[in-house]
């Protein structure tokens, strides 16, 4: 469980290392269950991870979308 803003944003910046990396490529197979369409409501959902970060060390937990 995550009980403090530290815990918070060091789990934040674990996520970090993933969303760099280059993603593996995919059998045909599996790109048959994928929903199509570019997905950008998933992305923009949210604020960068580097901004949730700032706020939450901030204490500015006050901005919508976080």
């Amino acid at each position: 469980m995550l009980s403090s803003r530290s815990q918070m944003a060091n789990a934040l910046r674990a996520l970090q290392k993933y969303t760099h990396q280059p993603k593996p490529p995919e059998p045909a197979s599996i790109s048959a269950f994928k929903i199509s369409g570019s997905g950008g409501w998933r992305t923009r959902s949210r604020p960068p991870l580097e901004k949730r970060i700032e706020r939450l060390e901030s204490g500015d937990l006050a901005e919508p979308g976080f």
